[in-house]
């Protein structure tokens, strides 16, 4: 967690069933934590990324939405924060999925940020990794905690979540509007899309921004130069007027 001393970069996720029966997206999330030293305010540069995760046998897979905050966000620097979504994709009623919040920190200037915990032990266990295994646990890829040496007072990670549910059958019309291509790409790849567009960002898996590309005037394809970017996994989120969708990207 930090933009400094990447070998100790790590995120949390926790588990969730969507309300209802019927489809939903999440307008609000209440987050809970603590932190060491000057926190947010001691780094200027400092942020959060809020993830969404489809579940795969308990642990999150597929990412299917992510959305950067500054840490000023949290506005008395306390560690606790509420994270109010742009957009997002429609959940369906009944289904699990996991939520991840990554505090951005330069660790020698603002120290850490801690999800707090809860010991109600609802669902699954919360899920951690630490992909260059700074720490040593061999959790490089998401795990149970309890399988990685934590400490942890309980078995999930305390959130709030507020929900719209009053949404129509073509809510997730984008996710099927839009698609990219080839994936795996090597300099270039395609966006395609049956809907207007405004705009398409990529994000480094930190959640850093790599690139803005205005599609405002795209008709149905338009190519989106990728050659300066090193090899990798990136998320590139797609806009329209009403939310936006994000696809993971593979540059050979």
């Amino acid at each position: 967690m930090g933009v400094t001393n990447a070998a100790y970069d790590t995120m949390a996720a926790d588990d969730f069933v969507a309300p209802g029966t019927g489809e939903s997206t999440i307008c609000e999330v209440s987050i809970p934590g603590v932190l060491t030293q000057a926190g947010f305010s001691g780094d200027p540069d400092s942020g959060i990324v809020f993830r969404l995760f489809e579940d795969d046998g308990g642990l999150p897979e597929t990412m299917i939405y992510s959305e950067n905050f500054p840490g000023s966000v949290d506005d008395d620097n306390d560690g606790s924060f509420v994270l109010e979504l742009t957009g997002g994709p429609a959940l369906t009623g009944g289904t699990t999925y996991w939520l991840s919040v990554q505090a951005i920190l330069d660790w020698d200037l603002a120290g850490l940020w801690y999800w707090s915990t809860a010991t109600d032990g609802n669902g699954n266990v919360y899920a951690w990794q630490n992909p260059l295994d700074g720490f040593d646990t061999s959790c490089v890829i998401w795990t149970p905690f309890t399988f990685c040496s934590l400490t942890s007072e309980g078995p999930d990670l305390l959130m709030d979540i507020s929900f719209n549910e009053a949404l129509g059958t073509n809510s997730n019309s984008l996710e099927t509007a839009v698609s990219i291509y080839p994936n795996p790409a090597k300099n270039e790849f395609i966006l395609r899309s049956n809907v207007p567009l405004e705009k398409l960002t990529i994000y480094d898996l930190r959640g850093a921004i790599i690139r803005n590309v205005d599609v405002s005037e795209m008709s149905q394809e338009k190519t989106v130069d990728i050659s300066p970017l090193d090899s990798g996994v990136y998320m590139v989120r797609i806009t329209d007027s009403k939310g936006s969708v994000v696809k993971n990207l593979v540059k050979q």
